[in-house]
C-alpha cells in the first residue's frame, strides 16, 4: 500500500471510523516488512497488540487456576514462606519507625556553667517544672481515684 492510503486509514483508525477489515490491513501493514519509514513510529502499536492476542484473558486464566486446583496442584506460597515475608515487613518497619523517631528526639546541649547563682537558678527553675508536673498528675489520679469512689458507693447503693 502506498504512503498517503495508509495515512487515511491511520487517520480513520485514531478517530474510530474505520472497519475491522481496514484494521486487519493496517495490523498486515504494520507487521511487514516494507513499512514506510515515516510511519515506523506507528508499527510498534501494531506489533503490540499482535503480541497481546496470544496472551490468556482472565476467563482463559481462571480455567486454568481451576484445572490446577482440581488436579491437586496448589498454587502460592508455603507457610514458611508468609512467615519469612511477614518477619521481613515487621522488621522494616521496627526500622523505619525507629529512624523516625530517633529524628524526632531533642537532645538538650549540655553546658557547664561556671556562676554558682545562675546555676541554682536555672536547678530551681528546672525542679518547679518538674514538681508543677508532678502536683498536675497527682491532682489528675486523685480526681480519677474520687470518681472511682463515687461508683463504687453508687455500685454498693444499688445492691
Amino acid at each position: 500500500m502506498d504512503y498517503n492510503a495508509i495515512q487515511n486509514l491511520l487517520n480513520q483508525y485514531f478517530k474510530g471510523e474505520t472497519s475491522l477489515e481496514e484494521e486487519n490491513q493496517l495490523r498486515q501493514y504494520f507487521n511487514s516488512t516494507n513499512v514506510d519509514k515515516r510511519l515506523v513510529h506507528f508499527q510498534s502499536l501494531f506489533q503490540f497488540t499482535q503480541k497481546e492476542k496470544g496472551l490468556q484473558s482472565p476467563t482463559q486464566l481462571g480455567a486454568t487456576i481451576l484445572k490446577s486446583v482440581k488436579e491437586g496442584r496448589v498454587i502460592g506460597m508455603s507457610w514458611k514462606k508468609w512467615m519469612a515475608a511477614a518477619c521481613i515487613i515487621l522488621v522494616s518497619g521496627l526500622v523505619i519507625w525507629n529512624y523516625t523517631r530517633q529524628e524526632e528526639k531533642r537532645y538538650a546541649a549540655v553546658k557547664e556553667i561556671q556562676d554558682p547563682e545562675l546555676a541554682y537558678q536555672i536547678t530551681k527553675e528546672a525542679l518547679m517544672l518538674v514538681s508543677n508536673k508532678l502536683n498536675d498528675g497527682a491532682s489528675k489520679a486523685a480526681d480519677k481515684v474520687k470518681k472511682v469512689k463515687e461508683m463504687n458507693r453508687f455500685v454498693k447503693e444499688k445492691r
